[in-house]
């Protein structure tokens, strides 16, 4: 009896993901063109090439980025999915670039308030492991290796640091009604309070942090300005972790694959590009004309949340299909990625 409920809410979960995809699908005029080599050459020039994603890497190319990160008070970095390995790794290397380079000193990430006070206890070198601390998240996006490898080279930054740059952790979310703007307000509310010159790193999807219609990214362009710059993540092809459900009325958590992003996507072209992990900046982009009129275009976006196999029944319910230079200021891309490495079982 449990087995057929199952298989009975898991198939009216795909009838409802269909018929809302069929109610959502993407307006027409989407550019499924082949990008020229005049525009691959002009995005060669203006798209920044990164070494990759591994914390442990020489910062020495992140050094490019620095005209676009110097002066922030707040750097938010987005993902595509919630979990691919090299999109976490890649933020972690980054806030230990902003840490050393830029002063940074507060890590937000999308998990309750109260969740976090006990991470922020095990960075300040409390007595809980780095497994517990990431568990006490309760979320399983973030029960991940590659997000315990970041929570233990904060401790041990804490451990040598002086009092003025150790690393605070807090997290920001809600959820409920409104969760977009009241997310926005508890970060300000907490960089309100702390002097001028802190400056906040925040994770979060790409559907939080970008800053159009009533994204938490567009209430924070609206408070900081330009002192707020978003980075949103995008790839190719590959492989990420996601729930789904499963049998009888639950939810697993399991490895999916996309393969090539087709000619409608921004990926497509960049995946053509001389370099397979790259940094493109929207303003130092648009200064060429071929990569003006490519990121005007009507092109999609991958955007994969919680439920892929329930979702994938529809293109528009995994893809946006917004101009990039309205809701980024830059987008890192990878050619390929990988799925994030769950703790232990799950």
């Amino acid at each position: 009896m449990k087995q057929a409920r199952g298989w009975l809410v898991g198939s009216m979960g795909v009838l409802l993901a269909a018929f809302a995809g069929f109610l959502w699908l993407p307006r027409p005029g989407l550019d499924s063109g082949e990008p020229s080599a005049a525009l691959l050459a002009a995005l060669d020039t203006v798209a920044i090439p990164l070494s990759g994603a591994d914390p442990d890497l020489a910062p020495t190319d992140l050094a490019a980025l620095d005209p676009f990160l110097a002066g922030r008070r707040i750097v938010a970095m987005g993902e595509a999915t919630h979990g691919t390995r090299e999109f976490f790794r890649m933020k972690d290397r980054v806030f230990r670039y902003l840490v050393a380079r830029h002063g940074f000193t507060v890590f937000g990430m999308e998990a309750s308030k109260a969740a976090s006070e006990a991470v922020n206890g095990f960075v300040q070198g409390g007595p809980m492991t780095a497994d517990s601390a990431v568990r006490s998240l309760d979320l399983w996006p973030w029960e991940t290796e590659e997000v315990r490898d970041m929570l233990v080279w904060m401790r041990e930054h804490n451990r040598q640091a002086d009092l003025a740059h150790r690393i605070r952790f807090m997290g920001f979310s809600v959820w409920g009604a409104d969760r977009d703007r009241r997310m926005a307000d508890n970060v300000t509310a907490y960089l309100s309070a702390l002097p001028d010159t802190t400056r906040m790193f925040l994770w979060a999807h790409n559907a939080h942090v970008a800053v159009a219609g009533t994204r938490m990214g567009r209430y924070l362009r609206d408070r900081w300005g330009d002192a707020y710059y978003v980075i949103g993540f995008e790839f190719d092809q590959g492989g990420f972790r996601s729930r789904t459900l499963s049998r009888p009325l639950g939810l697993s958590i399991g490895v999916h694959q996309v393969g090539p992003a087709g000619p409608a996507y921004y990926a497509h072209t960049l995946a053509r590009l001389s370099h397979p992990v790259v940094f493109l900046d929207m303003s130092r982009a648009e200064a060429s004309p071929p990569v003006r009129q490519w990121l005007g275009s009507h092109r999609l976006t991958r955007s994969i949340d919680e439920m892929f196999r329930l979702y994938r029944v529809s293109r528009r319910l995994t893809t946006w299909d917004e101009r990039w230079p309205g809701i980024f200021d830059a987008v890192i891309f990878f050619r390929t990625t990988s799925p994030a490495r769950g703790l232990g079982s799950q």
